[in-house]
């Protein structure tokens, strides 16, 4: 399993669907509490957070897909867009105050994931904030929607590397990130399949972890 870039109806498909959720909510009370200087994010999309996140100065903008970084507006400040791979973060050493990761590291096998943390801890300063949301890595009993939404996107096997929260924390850990806490949020679970048409908008939704960890001074 290897992340693939993707293309312009993707990302465009992507961007029209993506609503701002109580995840966006909480990581951008967490970065107003942080005030990083200079923040790089990994795998940005449409740029969500990246809109309404004033309170950073520097923010680094990367995604695989060049055609998300194109339908990024621009903001009152200026910011950096660079098209890489996240296991390859194209920046020199300690040079972010902060990394954000949001639904973007399962794409990678464990191989990819090991990897991308390791450059995370490389491009951190000391004493530097990681932030990684992570979803379908609930460490207690799903709620009923959760149960059926994860049939239904996962009824034919799994496509994507999902750890569990605890395996989340290790891979961290192993990278020599140090773990903090990890904050249970609410985000959105689109999907037209008909076995969920049942459901209440209000009831759609799945936890999400935001696990924090920081690069030892």
């Amino acid at each position: 399993m290897t992340a693939e870039a993707w293309g312009p109806e993707q990302a465009a498909r992507y961007r029209e669907g993506r609503v701002f959720s109580d995840a966006d909510r909480h990581v951008l009370d967490m970065l107003a509490g942080a005030r990083p200087r200079t923040l790089i994010e990994l795998g940005c999309g449409p740029g969500v957070i990246r809109e309404r996140a004033g309170s950073v100065k520097r923010y680094v903008c990367t995604d695989g897909s060049v055609h998300f970084l194109r339908l990024m507006p621009h903001t009152s400040e200026p910011d950096l867009r660079a098209c890489c791979d996240c296991r390859w973060i194209p920046f020199r050493d300690g040079s972010a105050d902060c990394v954000l990761a949001m639904a973007v590291l399962h794409h990678l096998d464990d191989a990819g994931i090991d990897r991308s943390l390791s450059e995370v801890s490389r491009v951190l300063g000391p004493g530097g904030l990681f932030l990684l949301l992570e979803d379908w890595c609930l460490p207690d009993d799903p709620t009923p929607f959760e149960r059926a939404a994860r049939k239904v996107r996962f009824g034919q096997g799994p496509r994507e590397n999902h750890l569990e929260s605890d395996g989340w924390i290790e891979k961290m850990e192993k990278s020599g990130l140090d773990f903090e806490d990890v904050t249970w949020v609410q985000r959105p679970f689109h999907s037209r399949d008909i076995r969920l048409a049942g459901w209440p908008p209000s009831a759609r939704v799945v936890r999400m972890g935001c696990f924090r960890a920081v690069r030892p001074r």
